[in-house]
């Protein structure tokens, strides 16, 4: 029997992750973006948890790393960072967060670091 990281060697950790195929993209969704919050109102909405979401007609806006690996190719620079394998090899979404849980806010870009970085 093979082992995990025969079939995602650790020579891939650190490098972008992107499924091979529809089979193993919707493996790695129901992982990763089903179970977070930054996919929630969307999941929410087509689960029929949420009727409507602003206009009867508008759907809400789902996560955009997510959106972001279906129209860009791996090595596009608008290719999301966040899907990435681990130290192990294993494919992950480094912006995971769980659902029910707060989103942080994004780093403000005129705020100085208060150490240094290595």
């Amino acid at each position: 029997m093979s082992s995990p990281t025969e079939k995602f060697p650790t020579k891939m950790a650190g490098k972008p992750y992107r499924p091979s195929n529809g089979s193993e993209g919707e493996m790695f969704q129901a992982q990763w973006c089903y179970r977070c919050e930054r996919d929630r109102a969307y999941q929410d909405w087509m689960a029929g948890k949420i009727k409507t979401h602003g206009n009867a007609f508008e759907e809400p806006e789902g996560c955009k790393i997510l959106s972001a690996s279906m129209l860009y190719e791996v090595d596009d620079e608008d290719y999301p960072p966040e899907w990435v394998h681990d130290d192990e090899g294993f494919p992950m979404c480094a912006a995971f967060i769980a659902a029910g849980k707060p989103i942080p806010d994004p780093p403000d870009p005129n705020q100085l670091p208060l150490f240094e970085e290595e």
